[in-house]
């Protein structure tokens, strides 16, 4: 999107802007609100993140490609790194939140849940697959949480809820299959098989490891 070129403030308003759309809507000539420059901000980052398959940009290249002062982008974020720790969060909120829908329908067996979780990975990785694998091989999902292994929690969390594990036997798992997943991204941006082959090696990866689990929680009680 372009826009006049002048000096970006902090009234939450920003540069004048044309008709365009900011993160998938469409906006009216006029002044951006601050949400919608943040998305506009956003946008421009992920397109030179997918140009240059780098999980890198500057504020001036940020700037230029919204077609904004060099300025602006400071109003909304401290520097290069707090942008791209923004739109690697806004990428997992939107993975998260597609994945969690899956789990509503709450008729199906665990398994079936899983299946149909893992399927709708597949396909935001056919919609979004570009940047979640360049940020997969990036340290920002590192920086991004603190530490705090966020991903792998979440996916502990799933696992309890579709497959019934036990807390301690969740978090284990989850770390491996975070792991797993990952790979799986990796493995499907480099299109090393055939999608329907990595989405059901992925699955059955997962349900293995818990068939297994449950397994030896059995005979452990024995």
């Amino acid at each position: 999107m372009e826009g006049c070129n002048g000096v970006g403030g902090d009234n939450g308003v920003g540069e004048v802007g044309g008709v365009g759309e900011v993160g998938g809507v469409t906006v009216a000539a006029g002044r951006l609100s601050k949400a919608q420059r943040r998305e506009q901000l956003l946008d421009a980052a992920e397109a030179i993140v997918v140009r240059t398959r780098s999980a890198a940009v500057t504020m001036e290249a940020v700037a230029a490609e919204a077609g904004v002062s060099k300025a602006l982008p400071y109003a909304h974020f401290t520097n290069a790194e707090t942008l791209l720790l923004a739109l690697y969060g806004r990428e997992i909120t939107r993975l998260a939140s597609r994945l969690d829908h899956e789990l509503e329908d709450d008729s199906r067996t665990g398994e079936e849940q899983l299946r149909s979780v893992v399927h709708a990975l597949f396909d935001v990785l056919a919609e979004r697959g570009i940047v979640l694998s360049i940020f997969v091989r990036s340290a920002i999902p590192e920086r991004a949480d603190g530490g705090l292994r966020v991903g792998q929690r979440y996916i502990a969390s799933l696992l309890r809820r579709t497959l019934g594990l036990e807390v301690e036997h969740s978090i284990v798992l989850g770390t491996i299959a975070f792991a797993s997943l990952s790979g799986a991204v990796e493995s499907y941006a480099r299109r090393d098989a055939r999608r329907a082959v990595i989405e059901e090696s992925a699955f059955c990866y997962l349900v293995a490891g818990a068939r297994a689990i449950a397994e030896a929680e059995t005979e452990a009680q024995s």
